[in-house]
């Protein structure tokens, strides 16, 4: 019984520590309409989003007690798009906290292999 308790702990840490790492790569489907490949869209999340894992954190942190309430149907027509918009506001915030230079270099770079559409 002790072991299936351990055993169950560490699979939610594990769970967690997953979706915490995973954060990273959350502005990668905003980045999809500006990049061509996915692959590149997927580097300059991480890349960006390095030192950002806070932030995601407290948003998920903040709506966390409403996705408890998603087992009844009406919270989720409610809460979902105030989470979407959420999100999208964070991910809108971090792309112009970003300097200047480093947006510069991530056009140049990705003009150079071909791989930016349009400027982000």
């Amino acid at each position: 019984m002790i072991a299936f308790i351990f055993s169950l702990l560490f699979l939610v840490i594990a769970f967690l520590v997953t979706e915490i790492l995973l954060f990273r790569y959350i502005p990668a489907v905003y980045l999809l309409s500006k990049v061509a490949s996915s692959r590149h869209a997927l580097l300059l999340s991480k890349r960006l989003s390095k030192g950002y894992t806070n932030n995601w954190t407290l948003l998920y942190l903040d709506y966390a007690g409403w996705s408890f309430s998603f087992l009844l149907l009406f919270p989720f027509f409610y809460v979902s798009p105030l989470f979407h918009t959420a999100r999208a506001a964070t991910v809108k915030r971090l792309f112009s906290e970003i300097s200047p230079q480093i947006h510069q270099q991530l056009l140049q770079r990705g003009k150079n292999h071909g791989r930016i559409r349009n400027e982000f």
